[in-house]
């Protein structure tokens, strides 16, 4: 029985990972075009836009480019905070002492970060190969699949090149973990404590539009620090991410801040009801 009850602490890992890996295959695409539209110093340019070129450019199947990053990354990434935001509202939490939300956001964040820093290599091979596109012909890296960037950034750029962006990578974690994971858990928690919502399709969809809104907005200019530093070369105009968002400020002013915003949540939204509803089910049988 301890056995049992030792391996059960860790079926959120599993439950994540998987969850992870089919939401993200569905929604590549718009990140996709969230990371171009990051990356691009152009004004004015929008979603539709954006698609358009890829699709006109690329055809069609440019806009699952770097698909196989983005699988190991979600299966890791996201397998991870989950597992570990479990741990830690299971070790604070009792039927007798409910977790706080100050508490659930404190558990995304070292949730976020344990995992933002960890995982940086994924989403390094993710990015690059999202914007490969994007460069000229003699500067394309034409990675085969996310196994083969991580090998070829290694054994070209060296081994530390695959932690590029991880300052923003773990401020962006930290934040998008707690708001994703402490917000969802938190409303959910409260309709159902109003007595007219109940563990249904309807009260996962509310919170996880909450969360999705609040994750988004917060994150933003994190994540656009850290596409652009994982996109570029070694010899780059940026330093980090403070040096990212001043450059962004002084030069494309405040606006460009909210580049891909929209493009972000549309992603959040249905990147996390997918999500969120998987682990709930998994939670049934997992």
């Amino acid at each position: 029985m301890k056995q049992k009850e030792h391996s059960e602490k860790y079926t959120g890992f599993l439950r994540g990972s998987l969850a992870g890996i089919i939401s993200g295959a569905v929604t590549h695409p718009i990140d996709l075009i969230k990371v171009r539209l990051q990356i691009n110093d152009i004004p004015k340019q929008t979603m539709v836009k954006t698609a358009r070129n890829i699709i006109k450019n690329e055809g069609f199947i440019g806009l699952y480019s770097g698909i196989s990053a983005s699988l190991i990354r979600q299966g890791s990434f996201i397998g991870m905070k989950f597992g570990i935001y479990e741990l830690w509202k299971n070790k604070f939490e009792n039927e007798n002492n409910p977790i706080s939300f100050s508490n659930k956001l404190l558990g995304g964040i070292v949730a976020g970060g344990i995992t933002g820093i960890t995982c940086t290599p994924f989403d390094v091979c993710l990015v690059r190969m999202q914007s490969d596109n994007t460069l000229a012909k003699a500067d394309k890296r034409n990675y085969k699949n996310g196994f083969d960037a991580l090998y070829r950034i290694t054994s070209e750029e060296g081994f530390l090149t695959l932690w590029k962006g991880s300052a923003p990578t773990f401020y962006r974690a930290c934040i998008i973990t707690s708001t994703q994971l402490g917000v969802y858990d938190e409303v959910k928690e409260k309709l159902i404590q109003t007595g007219y919502f109940g563990k249904s399709l309807t009260t996962y969809t509310i919170s996880t539009l909450c969360c999705s809104l609040i994750s988004g907005i917060v994150s933003n200019p994190f994540d656009i620090a850290k596409s652009r530093l994982m996109h570029s070369n070694n010899h780059t105009k940026y330093n980090g991410t403070i040096s990212v968002i001043s450059y962004i400020l002084k030069n494309e002013g405040p606006i460009s801040l909210t580049k891909g915003l929209n493009a972000a949540i549309l992603r959040q939204i249905p990147l996390n009801l997918l999500r969120f509803n998987l682990v709930e089910i998994l939670k049934v049988y997992i």
